[in-house]
């Protein structure tokens, strides 16, 4: 079954429409899978560019990696083989959406793939299945934690330690991009604090912790988690929008305790410091960060497959007249600084369509 589907892709005759927009700048990595044929496929290539614009080797180094499937229509997408059990091979995934699947009534299908190879940046791609529009197939470039491009940056502590009590000392960790006049996140998690996984349970052993810092500048946010145009944004309010981000830089924060991911904090808060890029300007005002300045907050649910409103931040000067934002936080993901614009800010640069031939 494989080998037959692959090969029915390759014999695909792919005719571009192309339309422009100005906003966003950098097209959003999400891949939308068009066809009418009674199965429908996504192939996924893991690359070892760093630029997203370029085309790399596959990864097959990556091969056997476990891929996660998630967002509101995971359970009607299999492996290529029929099954749920999703694994790099031969540095790619394929996917099949379920052969039933009811387009009609303008119905898409939504999920998101997840991957954290050992070493790796963790990458979040949003895929879209439509039927009759699709977007350019989009290949994802995998980041070795020991070369990163410039203005990314890793920062890892292993010397925390968790009991029953809270953590034992309190740990201060920076990911620095000072020397490329780019984004710098540091966060502080005070002595006390309790942490759960995401079943709720209260986590104890050794604490390791990691803080990604990306700048918004160059190809950085086609790293961007689900994209610059996501659905289902949850603006805190009770309400959901689709729209474009234009970012001021985001960052990841990972814990584990004993081996297990923290997802929330108890007792009191993390502390999270953002320090703007040098060259960047505020899209509403259209000139440089100053302070006093706005900038909404977000933070991205890996298993929803949604980004949400936290809170607005203020823009201050530190001591050095560098810019930040800063704000408290009860849980870990992504977070983003970020101006959302609605609905009418989306636009697809390009689009693929699809021709399928038959095979007798």
């Amino acid at each position: 079954m494989k080998k037959s589907l692959l090969s029915l892709i390759t014999i695909l005759s792919v005719g571009f429409l192309y339309n422009s927009c100005e906003f966003p700048e950098f097209p959003s990595p999400e891949l939308t899978i068009s066809q009418d044929f009674m199965t429908h496929v996504a192939v996924v290539n893991f690359i070892t560019d760093t630029s997203p614009d370029a085309s790399g080797a596959l990864v097959e180094s990556l091969d056997n990696t476990v891929v996660t499937i998630t967002g509101p229509d995971a359970a009607r997408v299999f492996s290529i083989e029929g099954t749920k059990d999703f694994k790099i091979t031969g540095g790619m995934v394929a996917l099949l959406l379920d052969p039933s699947a009811d387009f009609s009534g303008d119905k898409e299908y939504n999920i998101n793939l997840v991957v954290e190879p050992v070493g790796y940046v963790k990458r979040i791609i949003p895929v879209k299945f439509i039927k009759d529009q699709n977007e350019n197939p989009y290949e994802v470039a995998m980041l070795k934690k020991s070369s990163l491009p410039t203005g990314i940056t890793v920062a890892t502590n292993t010397t925390g330690a968790v009991t029953a009590t809270g953590l034992t000392t309190a740990i201060n960790l920076t990911a620095s991009n000072a020397a490329t006049s780019g984004v710098t996140t540091a966060i502080t998690v005070p002595t006390g604090i309790k942490m759960k996984d995401a079943s709720g349970a209260v986590l104890t052993g050794s604490l390791n912790t990691e803080v990604i810092s990306f700048s918004e500048a160059g190809d950085n946010t086609a790293y961007f988690p689900g994209g610059l145009t996501p659905e289902n944004i949850d603006m805190g309010n009770g309400t959901t929008a689709s729209g474009a981000f234009v970012s001021a830089g985001f960052a990841t924060i990972n814990m584990t305790v004993g081996g297990k991911k923290v997802k929330t904090f108890e007792g009191a808060k993390v502390a999270v410091k953002m320090t703007l890029s040098k060259d960047n300007y505020n899209p509403k005002t259209e000139k440089p960060f100053a302070p006093d300045d706005t900038i909404d907050i977000w933070s991205y649910d890996d298993d929803k497959g949604q980004w949400k409103f936290e809170s607005t931040g203020i823009v201050k000067k530190d001591a050095d007249n560098s810019l930040y934002v800063s704000f408290e936080t009860t849980h870990l993901s992504s977070f983003n600084l970020d101006y959302f614009n609605g609905s009418a800010g989306i636009c697809n640069s390009t689009s693929v369509k699809f021709d399928w031939t038959e095979i007798g």
